[in-house]
């Protein structure tokens, strides 16, 4: 029992800070979601963090922000947030899956979201964090409903203890979405910061993008304070001029110009775009549990700013990351913030010049028992492995020559390892972290690379890729895995009905796999949450078995395996130069390389942005 009225269910979540619960309700007859803080977490930041979070919370009445039922500390001390558990998924995550929204449902994202930091700011709350990720939509009998999460980065009026949390010079928030007068004068919070982020979340949700956009925090700060973003209508046919003047409004350098309110945002925005109210959602339910977004989303990134000396009144910002309340879930939506460097402590954000430790720590068995249960049984059977020639006009050598091959039950992860999961084994000291943030082909140089997600908070639940084969290997042991074998993979991949891609159908489009620019559709610049696709999901329900990452498999490769495999259980050649990789990746804009036969050989020292994996176990 946490309480004398809340009993514990099912953990649904674990991080680094905490685990999450489903627990029932005794009085209230419900299910709610039970967070609690990890009891080794001494330091006081984040124990007030986690206060603030829920006095926040249950000050503001809103049906629009999540509620806050109870918090406290059990007899061990052990602290503990009892909240509202919801049915749907955040915007990020809508937005990941499906594009950008129609400019009626971006109104409504803005109607909502807007009447939560109302009521927010008239009870003397400033949020600090509004951000697609924290933004949670519902299916309420048809109609589309949002709710306001994550209050552990708010400010509170009043409440001289929160002082402590950031230092002199110090944001917190998410640098995207940060506005510019808190970027000229870090002192000046209130209202006005929420309303900018409001404003960002609406550009994001018409186009796609962020409004303002750089390869480090320095410039997009830059960006920020100089007003430099694009136009909308630049980036979406049916956007027009009243669309281009309303945002030019809302990221005003006068504030006094910019609106009010979370209301007169949405009043203005209705009027420039000729919108009706309409709050019917093109819905595609689906359960993804509140405790595992809030988990996630409870990271505040703080962002140190500071002036460098020039002569011109322009601001400039240079910028170092601490994730300070961040844990990494198991599964759920990621928490944004922006790419920590490489001096952030290992029980934040991720460090890319960090050691592996001496002493290896074991993986918990509950973490262990949660991936088990979370695979996908492949039964045995024979299926068509290869390609061939007479049906697929991409067919290569090193796929020929096709064949049926029987394989013995085994389960593999449905979706790819994120970079939450492998952090766990990189801060037990199984995995290595030494150089997993840039790239190295063909055995070149080691090149560091933005586009590798290790130690980016903001993608916790992206594919965790920039690792050696033994790297992957070392993951899927660390949890009692192996890698799949090549057939394994293809197996899982396309059945047993001989099939071109996962999907049915003879194309592949950004519909049903994360892409290269060139496809048509795509915005593909990097790769995409491990949940993403879902209709390229395989014949089995694996995602993105095609697109987002390559995937490492435990074969050597070799071009002429195939003419001389067994028909049963083959895991490759003894020896060779390469590693196996399948899958395609991001940066692939022809449907060929993402065909389920596709193979390619890589040197086992290789680290690329495109490369990932996922892995297997044995099952009888």
């Amino acid at each position: 029992m946490v309480t004398d009225k809340v009993s514990l269910v099912k953990r649904i979540g674990e991080g680094a800070m905490g685990e999450v619960w489903v627990g029932f309700h005794e009085t209230l007859k419900v299910e709610v979601a039970v967070k609690f803080l990890a009891g080794d977490l001494d330091h006081p930041d984040a124990k007030e963090r986690f206060g603030v979070e829920a006095a926040a919370a249950a000050k503001i009445k809103s049906p629009h922000v999540v509620r806050t039922f109870d918090h406290g500390k059990m007899h061990d001390g052990t602290l503990y947030i009892v909240m509202e558990l919801l049915e749907g998924e955040t915007l990020q995550e809508r937005l990941d899956r499906d594009g950008p929204l129609s400019v009626g449902d971006t109104f409504e994202v803005l109607r909502q979201i807007g009447k939560a930091l109302d009521a927010a700011h008239a009870s003397g709350i400033v949020h600090r964090d509004v951000k697609p990720h924290n933004i949670f939509l519902m299916n309420h009998q048809g109609e589309m409903f949002i709710k306001l999460l994550d209050f552990g980065s708010a400010k509170i009026t009043g409440q001289t203890r929160t002082a402590r949390l950031t230092l002199p010079g110090m944001l917190v928030g998410t640098p995207e979405y940060i506005s510019r007068d808190l970027i000229t004068d870090p002192k000046n919070i209130n209202y006005r910061t929420d309303l900018w982020a409001l404003g960002a979340v609406a550009y994001k949700c018409l186009t796609g993008e962020v409004p303002f956009k750089g390869q480090a925090i320095g410039e997009i700060c830059q960006a920020i304070v100089d007003g430099r973003f694009r136009r909308p209508s630049k980036l979406r046919k049916d956007l027009t001029k009243r669309h281009d003047e309303w945002f030019a409004r809302v990221f005003s350098h006068d504030s006094a110009a910019r609106p009010a309110s979370g209301a007169e945002m949405a009043r203005t925005f209705q009027t420039s775009a000729g919108v009706e109210r309409r709050a019917r959602w093109a819905w595609r339910e689906r359960l993804s549990l509140l405790a595992l977004v809030l988990s996630v989303a409870l990271a505040g990134t703080a962002i140190y700013l500071t002036q460098r000396p020039r002569s011109s009144s322009r601001a400039t910002a240079e910028a170092a990351v601490s994730n300070t309340t961040a844990p990494a879930a198991l599964t759920g939506a990621p928490s944004a913030s922006a790419p920590a460097p490489a001096s952030a402590s290992p029980s934040a954000a991720p460090s890319a010049s960090a050691s592996v430790d001496a002493a290896v720590e074991p993986a918990p068995k509950g973490f262990i028992d949660a991936l088990r249960s979370s695979r996908i049984e492949i039964p045995s059977g024979p299926f068509f492995m290869g390609c061939a020639a007479d049906k697929d006009r991409d067919c290569r050598a090193d796929e020929r020559p096709g064949r049926n091959v029987k394989l013995a039950t085994f389960a593999i992860d449905r979706v790819e390892v994120s970079v939450a999961l492998y952090q766990k084994c990189a801060e037990a000291g199984a995995c290595g972290k030494e150089q997993v943030n840039g790239y190295q082909l063909d055995g070149g140089p080691f090149t560091p690379s933005d586009k590798c997600n290790w130690g980016r908070p903001e993608r916790f639940q992206h594919p965790m890729n920039c690792l050696t084969w033994d790297e992957a290997k070392s993951f899927c042991e660390w949890v009692e895995a192996r890698l799949p074998t090549e057939a394994e993979w293809e197996k899982a991949a396309r059945g047993a009905d001989r099939r071109r891609f996962p999907w049915s159908g003879d194309f592949a489009n950004c519909q049903l796999a994360v892409m290269g620019e060139g496809a048509a559709g795509c915005r593909a610049s990097g790769t995409w949450s491990v949940n993403a696709k879902r209709p390229g999901a395989s014949p089995f329900g694996l995602l993105n078995m095609a697109g987002n990452v390559r995937e490492w498999v435990s074969d050597w490769y070799d071009a002429h395996y195939y003419g001389k495999s067994p028909s049963k259980d083959p895991t490759g050649p003894d020896k060779g130069e390469k590693r196996g990789a399948r899958g395609g990746s991001w940066g692939n804009a022809v449907g060929r390389f993402l065909r389920t036969s596709a193979r390619e050989g890589l040197l086992p020292n290789t680290r690329s942005i495109h490369l990932g994996f996922r892995c297997a176990a044995d099952r009888k």
